[in-house]
């Protein structure tokens, strides 16, 4: 399962409307997420996302939420994001070169 961590740019969250927009848009609709403190656990009700940071922040530890959206656990439902980090020591021309086609 890949996880978001969400961590310390939440600390605006209560007073951040723009923030929550972005957390309820990234959790969805249609289906669930896996969150995860630190076991992991299937919900469609977004405001446990919003119960975990809370509660993360409170105790002062990382929050984990799944990138893709879930059917129930251990059940992903479909690809709706795709990430690729292209890492090249530093040198971002490189990485750059390491990933463009000519």
């Amino acid at each position: 399962m890949s996880l978001v961590r969400v961590s310390k740019p939440v600390k605006m969250l209560k007073s951040s409307k723009a923030v929550n927009r972005f957390l309820m848009k990234w959790f969805g609709f249609l289906e669930g997420r896996e969150l995860c403190k630190p076991e992991r656990f299937f919900t469609k009700d977004p405001r446990d996302m919003f119960n975990l940071i809370d509660e993360s922040l409170e105790l002062r530890r990382p929050a984990y939420m799944s990138v893709q959206p879930y059917k129930g656990r251990d059940q992903p439902h479909a690809i709706e994001k795709l990430f690729f980090d292209f890492d090249s020591d530093g040198n971002l021309d490189r990485a750059w070169s390491d990933v463009c086609v000519s």
